[in-house]
């Protein structure tokens, strides 16, 4: 991760997320987790694989797998740490 990173991502929360999103089958396999190093190393779906942009969510089969996946990742704990998309712009913009 890079140093910057520590002031918009809550890295042992983003870690915990790679981690359970690996042990389910909905995100890449994690092959090493170090939160204290900041090292995050995981399978590389290089091939057939890209940034889940937000122009993808008008292809109706990946918005099928987001709510796959997001289903299949409800039933366990909540992660630590939940923010919104309008909480973090209220974080930014609000004096």
């Amino acid at each position: 991760m890079d140093r910057d990173a520590k002031l918009y991502i809550d890295i042992p929360c983003a870690f915990e997320a790679a981690q359970r999103a690996s042990d389910l089958g909905i995100g890449p396999r994690l092959m090493l987790a170090d939160v204290r190093s900041g090292i995050l190393i995981m399978e590389d779906l290089n091939h057939g694989w890209r940034v889940g942009t937000l122009e993808r969510m008008l292809e109706p089969a990946i918005v099928d797998a987001v709510i796959g996946a997001d289903a299949c990742s409800r039933p366990g704990k909540p992660l630590p740490r939940r923010k919104s998309v309008f909480d973090e712009i209220d974080t930014f913009t609000l004096p």
